[in-house]
Formats: structure tokens, C-alpha cells, sequence
């Protein structure tokens, strides 16, 4: 695969990484990084699932029998996944939040349809100071009406029963939106947040 890879400590935590042309992937463990490795090499560099994908993946792993007022999850431990499905048939535009959340929704209805947590155990990491809070960077590429629809369905259940959104000041002038996950058992045997 001619990759390079390297490792670092960042405190306690060992971060693994690999690159080449220009590709740079890194995980929390060197197994992730080579599943990230073969992953874009068997599917290319646009390697990250599509909406409709996503769809068809709901609609198989979760079938109607199964469907109810409740969120469904699906933990992939190989890809350090969460799959959280409030309405597994509905179709669902992709909204990156930051490079580990993703949030579905149905723009017509205006409503959360799932989310996904990329390199889950990183995000349900407690930290001595308490559980880790992430930037939600992929706010900044939105339009304003788009971006006033997402926090709003941040805000509402069911999404703020698995994300706490709040905001980081660096100064007067700035506002940085963040989220937290928040403490729920959605991974069988798993009592982190979420």
C-alpha cells in the first residue's frame, strides 16, 4: 500500500497515523488507520459513504418490525462506528458536523432522521477534567438559513439527547459552537456517554 506511517503521543493517548499523495488518515490505533487505508483503496479517494447509501444501509439493518418511537444504534466496533437511527426509513441528507459527526436529516420536515459517530471511543473518552468537547466546525460551511435549521434541530429531541451544544469564547467577539456527547447507554454493555 506504500504508506507511511508514524505514531505520537499526545498525554497518555498514542495517535497512529499514515499518508501518501497527498491522503492523510490517522485513528487512535494502527488496525483503524489500515481499515482506512484498504477502505479508500478498494473504494477510492472518494471513499466515504453517500447519502443514499446510508439510506439503503437503515433500511436493511433496521427493518420496520424493529421500528418504533425509540432510537435504534449500531455500533461497529471494527470501524469504531455509532449508527443512531431515529427513523430508519426516512431519507437523509448528510450534514458533516466535524470530522468525527455526522448528522441526517430530512429537510422537508425539518427533523433529525440519525446520527453517526465517527471513531466513537475518541468522542465517549473521558479525560481527568471530564468528557471531551469537539468544535462543531462543519457549522461555518452552511448558509445562514441552513445553519439556523441545524441548531435548531441540535437544540430539540431527540438530538439533544445524545449531543449537549454549547459555546467556547476565546474572546468578546468570537463564539465557538461545541458539542459534548451526553450520558446514555446506546452501546450494549458500553456505560460512557451516549
Amino acid at each position: 500500500m506504500d504508506y507511511t506511517v508514524s505514531n505520537r503521543f499526545v498525554g497518555p493517548e498514542e495517535y497512529w497515523s499514515a499518508g501518501k499523495d497527498g491522503i492523510r488518515l490517522s485513528a487512535l490505533d494502527p488496525c483503524t488507520v489500515l481499515g482506512l487505508a484498504k477502505l479508500i483503496e478498494a473504494r477510492g479517494k472518494n471513499w466515504k459513504a453517500k447519502d443514499v447509501q446510508i439510506d439503503k444501509f437503515f433500511q436493511r439493518f433496521y427493518s420496520k418490525s424493529k421500528r418504533n418511537n425509540k432510537a435504534t444504534s449500531n455500533y461497529d466496533e471494527l470501524s469504531d462506528t455509532l449508527h443512531i437511527s431515529f427513523d430508519p426509513a426516512a431519507k437523509g441528507t448528510g450534514i458533516e458536523l466535524n470530522d468525527h459527526i455526522l448528522l441526517r436529516v430530512d429537510r422537508k420536515r425539518r427533523q433529525a432522521v440519525g446520527l453517526i459517530f465517527f471513531e466513537y471511543s475518541l468522542l465517549a473518552q473521558k479525560t481527568e477534567m471530564g468528557f471531551r468537547s469537539f468544535p462543531l466546525s462543519g457549522l461555518a460551511g452552511l448558509s445562514d438559513e441552513a445553519r439556523e435549521m441545524i441548531l435548531q434541530i441540535l437544540q430539540s429531541s431527540p438530538v439533544n439527547e445524545y449531543l449537549k451544544i454549547s459555546a467556547y469564547t476565546p474572546s468578546a467577539t468570537e463564539i465557538i459552537p461545541i458539542t459534548t456527547l451526553t450520558y446514555q447507554e446506546v452501546v450494549p454493555g458500553f456505560t460512557g456517554p451516549i
